[in-house]
């Protein structure tokens, strides 16, 4: 009976052991198939960021790009009011100018009708005026 009680006891351990088997196999089988999963979904995350940084990438050309433009309209329309300005005072001289000749116009119109009317005062103040520099640059 020994022998017997030993044989089942055997035959226990051994059913025992090829439910384990199964198992272990069952489990390796998980394991390569989570494994599987895992490198496919790894490369799937890597070609996303890939694209995701690609279109980061366009974005941020774009970006560049506009502000490249924002900045070439700026100095546009800063060369334009530069402009504008050189033109409106160009203008103010010259019309600065003309009221200087007319001005200087005037009173050497004024100056000859003076000594027209008046010669001997006009000689006079003349020589004065002369008498004056000559006195002023004398004492250098």
């Amino acid at each position: 009976m020994a022998t017997n009680a030993a044989r089942k006891t055997e035959a226990r351990v051994e059913k025992i052991a090829e439910t384990a088997r199964e198992h272990a196999g069952d489990a390796a089988k998980t394991v390569g198939a989570a494994a599987s999963d895992l490198k496919s979904t790894a490369a799937e995350a890597r070609e996303d960021l890939a694209e995701q940084v690609a279109a980061l990438r366009l974005q941020l050309e774009e970006l560049a790009a506009s502000v490249a433009h924002a900045g070439q309209q700026r100095a546009a329309r800063a060369a334009e009011a530069g402009r504008a300005a050189a033109q409106t005072a160009a203008r103010k001289a010259e019309h600065g100018y003309e009221v200087a000749a007319d001005y200087v116009g005037d009173t050497y119109a004024e100056a000859e009708r003076f000594t027209a009317e008046r010669p001997a005062t006009a000689l006079g103040i003349a020589a004065g005026l002369g008498l004056l520099a000559g006195l002023a640059l004398g004492r250098r």
